[in-house]
């Protein structure tokens, strides 16, 4: 009885095992390996048992799935890199092969790329044989990577066009002769390496056949003194006064003066370095025969294209040249063949003005004042510059050294509107303290400014009513002086002041425009009374003419000014 009742049992416990090593595998399943993969929808060739049992992971079907039956939902098709919703397959993307997977959202880069913003202006209208330089082009870009540019003929004729650095982002390009009306595109490209982007600037050009025909006096380039005779400088004449401005010599050259220096060596002849807009230099030194001799000066080279600086130390004639990205310092023991002694601040971006003191330079950048030592030429101190200099100058008052910076109108994006005069103590170490500020005016933004040596006075000018007028600084008191006259008022565009004394009188002789004025400064109360002695005018502030053939087209301009 007890063995059948057993037997009677076996089927109850042997589906109880099953039931129970059933649930058992099914949760090991679950704890010990990870899920496979959703299986794919079913397609019109469902693939066999055995190729199911074969490979533990569903393969994706290369059929298109077909029409949904009645009560069926398409699965949605998540677009190409998108999380797919629960329970759907991710498409690949266009061109992928099968088995490939496709990132999902979360894998891609979410960092965004900087763009690259171009603008090149409106398009260029000019004649044949043109010089432009394409300063309208701008780039904005808010990465950290150099940006590369590439300019590039895209259309017109190649051999008739020439762009200068095709690399820079404002090059020169230079137009040759034409037969006929002629058109180009060139495009710019820029990129970071990753991106890229480009702006096409159209140019036309028309042939003119412009020749020069005359030469009427020019603007004036600048007065300098040369021990007691003053020089001066305007289109192709460089002229030399005696000590009362009596004209004494006037020498022609073949090209206008872009800028020149003037200086007497230690045998007491008169020295006059010249430059002209291609940057070659010439030399006019005094000679007993020929009055001045002119010879090429190639020594200088063509990278001096900016500021110069002539000064003495320990009685040795130097002068500081300004260059791009740094600063020459040449020695002119003997005239003719200076050496350059060293080059020195490697580590400016854009030198504007320098000034000298003792074994001290100080050279004002857009935003920065550097003091550099003269002998090692590394840079020792910084400070900010307060705002866009104009000039830049040395002075001692009492046994005491200062530095004057004249701020002008602000060439940044900041809109300073502090001007006037920065006055900072040099103290033994050539460091800059004690600033001042001294306004002009209602806080007048200074265009440029002039020591008077021996003086503690500066002379300034600022934007008036009538144009450009003078003010001058009491150095000493750090306020300004009253200037009386009419004369003080006027100017058109004063490029140098120098300052001296004629026939017994206090003057300043002012390079303005096509003027060279003569002003005298006599003192009145607590000021001074300025009146003209004299002026040198310029027929027109134009150093060239050019006409074609048949008169019909007559251009006037100063040299270097761009058709």
């Amino acid at each position: 009885m007890k063995r059948r009742s057993l037997f009677r049992l076996l089927p109850w416990i042997s589906l109880l095992l099953c039931l129970s090593l059933g649930l058992g595998a099914c949760g090991g399943c679950r704890k010990k390996k990870k899920a496979p993969a959703k299986r794919p929808p079913a397609t019109e060739a469902a693939a066999s048992p055995e190729a199911e049992a074969a490979s533990p992971v569903p393969q994706a079907s290369p059929a298109p799935r077909g029409t949904p039956g009645p009560g069926e939902k398409s699965p949605a098709t998540p677009l190409p890199g998108a999380t797919p919703a629960p329970g759907t397959l991710a498409t690949p993307a266009p061109g992928a092969g099968l088995g490939e997977q496709v990132p999902s959202a979360e894998s891609l880069p979410t960092e965004s790329q900087a763009m690259i913003q171009l603008s090149v202006g409106e398009p260029i209208k000019t004649a044949e044989g043109s010089t432009l330089v394409l300063d309208k082009v701008q780039a904005n870009y808010g990465g950290k990577t150099p940006l590369k540019f590439l300019w590039t003929i895209l259309s017109g004729p190649p051999d008739s066009i020439k762009i200068h650095k095709p690399g820079d982002l404002q090059p020169r390009v230079i137009l040759g002769d034409l037969e006929a009306p002629t058109e180009w595109v060139l495009r710019l490209q820029a990129s970071d390496g990753k991106t890229e982007t480009s702006a096409d600037l159209k140019i036309s050009a028309f042939p003119a056949r412009l020749q020069p025909v005359g030469r009427i006096g020019g603007a004036w380039v600048g007065i300098k003194r040369m021990g007691d005779k003053w020089v001066a400088a305007r289109g192709n004449d460089v002229e030399i006064f005696g000590p009362d401005l009596s004209p004494l010599a006037k020498i022609g050259l073949q090209r206008s003066v872009a800028q020149f220096f003037a200086m007497v060596d230690r045998a007491g002849k008169g020295t006059i370095y010249v430059q002209v807009p291609e940057g070659t230099w010439s030399v006019l030194q005094s000679d007993p025969v020929t009055g001045f001799k002119k010879t090429d000066f190639p020594p200088l080279g063509k990278n001096i294209r900016r500021r110069i600086i002539p000064f003495d130390y320990e009685g040795v004639p130097y002068f500081f040249a300004l260059l791009e990205r740094s600063i020459d310092l040449w020695n002119l023991s003997d005239p003719l063949h200076p050496k350059l002694k060293t080059s020195l601040g490697g580590f400016l971006k854009n030198p504007l003005f320098l000034a000298f003191s003792q074994r001290n330079i100080y050279v004002a950048e857009e935003d920065s004042i550097h003091l550099i030592d003269f002998s090692t030429g590394n840079l020792v101190a910084s400070i900010p510059s307060g705002g866009s200099i104009t000039s830049l100058a040395t002075y001692s008052v009492d046994g005491k050294n200062y530095l004057m910076a004249a701020i002008g109108a602000d060439r940044t994006a900041q809109g300073r509107k502090d001007y006037g005069l920065r006055i900072f103590e040099i103290d033994a170490g050539g460091r800059l303290g004690g600033d001042r500020r001294v306004t002009v005016g209602e806080s007048l933004p200074i265009d440029h400014a002039t020591l008077i040596p021996g003086a503690n006075l500066a002379l300034l000018s600022v934007p008036g009513p009538k144009g450009l007028s003078l003010r001058m600084v009491d150095l000493k008191q750090a306020k300004e002086v009253p200037l009386n006259g009419e004369a003080a008022e006027g100017f058109l565009a004063i490029s140098e002041v120098t300052t001296g004394r004629v026939a017994e009188n206090s003057v300043a002789l002012i390079a303005d425009g096509n003027q060279l004025k003569v002003l005298a400064f006599k003192p009145q109360g607590e000021g001074y009374a300025v009146s003209q002695l004299k002026s040198l005018p310029g027929i027109l502030s134009a150093a060239w003419v050019k006409a074609s053939p048949d008169a019909s087209r007559v251009w006037v301009g100063d040299e270097g000014t761009q058709a």
